[in-house]
């Protein structure tokens, strides 16, 4: 059996959202690794992000993935961490992860 070892970043995303009243919408780690990440063009059926990730890791031979988990203060919208997440990796590589399809 290979071992893989890679210090590259794949993904950054994020889980959870300020609504426009200002309330924190709750997405949990769980739900956003089963929310869809859109759909197979072939059979048109819905791929969610775990079922993605898995074939990704099997496609590179991949037997283990990090995750890391970053939590917001109180009334930071996780999508300004996320931004400045993508930002300073493009900043830093000239391109993304190569799991996120755009910024």
């Amino acid at each position: 059996m290979a071992h893989f070892l890679n210090e590259e970043v794949i993904y950054i995303g994020m889980a959870g959202k300020i609504k426009s009243n200002g309330t924190f919408c709750d997405h949990t780690l769980c739900d956003r690794l089963t929310a869809s990440r859109g759909r197979d063009k072939l059979t048109e059926v819905d791929i969610q992000m775990n079922d993605y990730v898995k074939k990704f890791m099997a496609e590179k031979i991949i037997e283990i993935l990090d995750i890391h988990i970053f939590y917001t203060k109180e009334g930071e919208p996780p999508s300004f961490v996320e931004a400045l997440l993508l930002y300073n990796y493009f900043k830093k590589n000239r391109r993304l992860p190569i799991l996120n399809k755009a910024f």
